[in-house]
């Protein structure tokens, strides 16, 4: 089996369980899971966990994202891009000047409203299921951050219908941009659809880093799996990283206590051993030290890249 991360290229079209169900086939191993979905529409990155790094997944979702993206102007649509119902919107305009204010006005902190076309669970249904029906129910608006806008195409001097906007966003988990698209439009007065949708960053997971999914299908024939494998470092759980030995790791396995004398820690922590990433501990602040205890150990420790 395959223990580690993959940051797979997810292409247009299939959903990210589409791109799950694939690589069971390929890789011959049911327990894969991904640190994020992606909408069908969109391509980029998608950071997939397989065997016992899936215990550590919760640990690469709270990253900021970056995706490049175009929307148009002018036309509405129920999933607020290209593949659902469009329909023209009401007639406005803005010059171009007071539209990158506006547009500036959306970084920092804001609610948002998911779509129906989502993922989200009501009282145990999907929204894009009750969509499909044609059933709307109130969504509650969620917190989200946009960290950075930025311009890619030249604009004409006044938006409106039909006007193209390449953008490139950073933004917290969380966010859906095909609702911001929607929002911008709103603001305009004239609507905006999703028009295309690229992932190109996921914290310390790139595009640059990423592979696709005939490389690793590639990579399985010449069993060469390991070269296709993210290289993980402990700093890139965010979390304080100790260096523990053989012994120190046998007893947290089998679910006991270390003390490490002269270690200042109180919270998680990240437990590695020369190039193996060992698990994670909860750290128990003393006046000589600090007691570990195990949180989630591994049975098959993640390779790590160790400088």
């Amino acid at each position: 089996m395959i223990h580690g991360i993959i940051n797979l290229w997810k292409p247009e079209g299939p959903t990210s369980h589409d791109m799950v169900a694939k690589l069971r086939k390929i890789v011959g191993q049911k327990r894969i899971g991904h640190t994020g979905t992606l909408d069908p529409m969109a391509s980029g990155i998608l950071p997939l966990c397989f065997g016992d790094a899936t215990r550590l997944a919760e640990y690469f979702t709270n990253q900021i994202k970056e995706y490049r993206l175009t929307l148009k102007f002018g036309y509405e649509s129920d999933t607020y891009d290209r593949t659902g119902i469009l329909q023209p919107g009401p007639k406005a305009s803005i010059d171009k000047y007071s539209f990158k204010i506006m547009l500036q006005s959306m970084e920092g902190e804001s609610e948002q409203i998911p779509p129906m076309h989502s993922a989200i669970s009501i009282n145990g249904t999907r929204l894009y299921e009750l969509a499909r029906k044609g059933i709307e129910v109130e969504r509650n608006p969620r917190k989200i951050q946009i960290f950075e806008i930025e311009i890619l195409n030249d604009l004409p001097e006044v938006i409106q219908t039909e006007t193209l906007l390449e953008l490139r966003v950073q933004c917290s988990k969380g966010t859906y941009i095909r609702s911001f698209c929607h929002d911008l439009g709103n603001r305009v007065g004239c609507g905006a659809v999703l028009m295309e949708l690229e992932r190109t960053s996921n914290g310390f997971f790139k595009k640059e880093n990423s592979v696709t999914l005939e490389e690793i299908e590639q990579s399985m024939h010449k069993n060469t799996e390991d070269k296709i494998l993210f290289s993980l470092k402990p700093d890139h759980l965010e979390l304080p990283a100790i260096d523990i030995d053989e012994q120190q790791y046998q007893e947290l396995n089998h679910g006991r206590i270390i003390f490490l004398p002269n270690t200042k820690l109180g919270s998680e922590v990240v437990l590695f051993h020369g190039s193996r990433l060992l698990g994670i501990g909860n750290a128990e602040l003393f006046e000589l030290g600090s007691l570990i205890k195990p949180k989630k150990m591994l049975a098959n420790p993640l390779q790590l890249e160790v400088e």
